[in-house]
């Protein structure tokens, strides 16, 4: 991953990031800061916040939104310890239209399917099903 300012690497990405968080806090009136957490395994560059949310998370004073591959657990012991207010999902409302529901009955969750993902079709965006409904109901309505 690699930050640039239109011509150039920026060599203090860490420091570039807490400035326009602590600015956000003084010179705007958001509704809420989401942080996200890399996908990627950045260990080979230590230039780079290793934790967003815990890195980024002390310098923003409003309301913060995380969103990271967390799933159910980990989503309520952010919240639960107070290290996020708010806890978004990409993948798992893809793959489950249903999700707050599945959330609170905690129930099984469909598991998404990255090689659809961008393709343009409804596959992967409209025929997962809903909790009770049986995958081939799904694909019918779907045709």
């Amino acid at each position: 991953m690699y930050f640039y300012d239109r011509d150039n690497l920026i060599s203090q990405p860490k420091e570039l990031y807490e400035y326009i968080i602590r600015r956000l806090n003084t010179d705007y009136e958001l509704s809420y800061l989401e942080l996200v957490e890399p996908l990627a395994d950045l260990s080979g560059h230590p230039h780079l916040a290793q934790n967003v949310l815990e890195y980024y998370g002390s310098f923003y004073d409003g309301l913060l939104m995380t969103n990271g591959n967390y799933n159910r657990e980990e989503a309520i012991e952010l919240v639960e310890y107070g290290k996020a207010d708010l806890v978004s999902f990409a993948r798992l409302f893809l793959a489950n239209p249903d999700l707050p529901k599945r959330f609170k009955q905690n129930t099984p969750l469909n598991e998404p399917n990255q090689k659809t993902f961008y393709g343009g079709g409804a596959e992967g965006y409209t025929d997962y099903p809903f909790l009770g409904e049986k995958e081939e109901e799904v694909k019918i309505e779907a045709e």
